[in-house]
């Protein structure tokens, strides 16, 4: 018998999301909701996404509202990095070695890698090791070029670039395997290798359009400020990490329904 039990989709949740955040928007200007903003002490009333200005204001920003979204990048560019990983066949070959080294499957024993592949497999960790050592070097030498201006790492150019240092490492790495081993022979190849992951990228697109529209219509119409005001009392460290973990949620979401969450 099949099984009825269905998981929707991340876009639709993120669409009904951002339908109910428009609908509760109107009801709230309705009746008059308003919040006061802690730090200033201003009082600011919500404002409806079903009025002539909310609607105006859509239809101007829908384009910004998802190009603008600050965990698109960030994704994007490490998954570029790892698509070359996983195509280069080095993710493969690691798989391969650590099972053999533990001895987990006869399987792998009929698979070991041929002398090419252990040497790609030791020009490419070699390449990562001497990437962190220059990352470490641009970070805790004299030179520190990846520190903050204070010196510091919070607000430093390691942080804030990491998703593109992780993608250049993951990207060196798999080019020095699949180059040595005879994977990659010309620049299409490596261009196939950044793209291999397409279909978790464009996923991924899908989902961020319609978050992206619901976050910015929780700002435009101040229902945020509203949920601002109520959870103010909580520690500090608390809120940036729910704000932060909110905003890669559809990332979350798409690696579940990716892996195979979507029905059982």
């Amino acid at each position: 018998m099949k099984n009825r039990r269905y998981i929707w989709h991340p876009a639709t949740v993120f669409f009904l999301l951002a339908c109910s955040v428009v609908f509760l928007s109107w009801i709230s200007e309705v009746y008059g909701l308003q919040a006061m903003r802690p730090e200033t002490g201003e009082v600011v009333r919500v404002r409806s996404l079903l009025s002539s200005e909310g609607l105006r204001w859509f239809l101007r920003h829908v384009v910004t509202n998802f190009m603008g979204f600050g965990a698109l990048g960030p994704v994007l560019l490490p998954l570029a990095g790892i698509g070359v990983w996983l195509h280069s066949g080095l993710a493969d070959a690691c798989r391969r070695r650590y099972r053999l080294s533990v001895g987990r499957s006869q399987e792998a024993e009929h698979r070991q890698l041929s002398r090419k592949e252990r040497r790609a497999l030791q020009g490419a960790m070699l390449s990562g090791v001497l990437y962190v050592v220059v990352l470490l070097l641009a970070t805790f030498s004299p030179w520190a070029v990846l520190r903050g201006i204070d010196g510091g790492l919070l607000r430093s150019p390691l942080m804030e670039g990491f998703p593109l240092l992780f993608a250049v490492g993951a990207l060196v790495m798999g080019l020095f395997y699949g180059c040595i081993s005879g994977r990659y022979q010309s620049d299409s190849d490596v261009v196939e290798g950044l793209i291999y992951l397409r279909r978790f990228m464009a996923l991924y697109l899908v989902v961020v359009f319609f978050a992206s529209q619901f976050f910015a219509f929780l700002d435009y119409s101040r229902l945020s400020d509203c949920i601002h005001a109520w959870t103010f009392g909580w520690d500090s460290f608390v809120r940036q990490s729910l704000a932060f973990l909110l905003h890669y949620l559809p990332f979350l979401a798409v690696c579940c329904h990716y892996l195979g969450w979507r029905r059982p």
